[in-house]
């Protein structure tokens, strides 16, 4: 119903910003989304006999919604130690930094076509998203970075000699499709994906 939705839309927008106007907007624009989906579902319902909610078609989804997702453009983590992490991100993965904005407590890192962005939890961006990521509350599941090949063999000795544990290879989904990834930790824990193309078809 109404208030359950807006309980569970308050509760997932306060793990992952901080309040603001625009925010608070934008709970309200997806509980109403929500109220409009459950009204039109329960006229579809009675229009046909059936009293579920329809469910549209896997391709009527895609083809009804004006936005085309072509890749991700930027992740935000916040992070407890920015040294730590540039050494991570830069000296590790290999990205490169692009642009700081030291007053407002932001790093962006260029990661291939997208940035990966850094907060320090003590600057003033990041007092504003709470304290620093624990181990039993993460504000990120898994970031997933699309590498150009893959090497198990060079990656592994690669990440053992800067001390970040290689994890188990396997083949996974991905926006390229089915193909080897391997999962690794940042120094703040947060699960990074390394992505690698589509194995070819069978």
């Amino acid at each position: 119903n109404g208030a359950a939705a807006s309980v569970r839309i308050t509760h997932a927008v306060g793990l992952h910003a901080r309040p603001s106007v625009k925010l608070t907007k934008l709970a309200k624009g997806f509980e109403s989304e929500i109220r409009l989906r459950g009204g039109a579902a329960r006229a579809r319902g009675r229009a046909t006999g059936r009293g579920r909610r329809a469910v549209p078609a896997r391709g009527d989804r895609l083809v009804t919604s004006p936005i085309r997702i072509t890749g991700i453009d930027h992740v935000v983590l916040r992070v407890s130690d920015l040294e730590r992490s540039l050494s991570f991100y830069c000296g590790v993965l290999g990205c490169t930094e692009e642009r700081r904005l030291d007053e407002l407590g932001l790093i962006q890192l260029r990661a291939g076509a997208a940035l990966i962005d850094l907060v320090p939890v003590e600057s003033p961006l990041g007092r504003a998203g709470g304290g620093p990521p624990l181990a039993g509350g993460r504000n990120v599941d898994h970031v997933a970075l699309a590498v150009e090949c893959f090497d198990e063999a060079a990656w592994r000795a690669h990440l053992e000699r800067h001390g970040v544990e290689p994890g188990d290879v396997a083949e996974r989904y991905g926006a390229g499709g089915n193909g080897p990834s391997m999962y690794v930790r940042d120094p703040d824990g947060n699960v990074i994906e390394l992505k690698g193309p589509a194995s070819p078809a069978p």
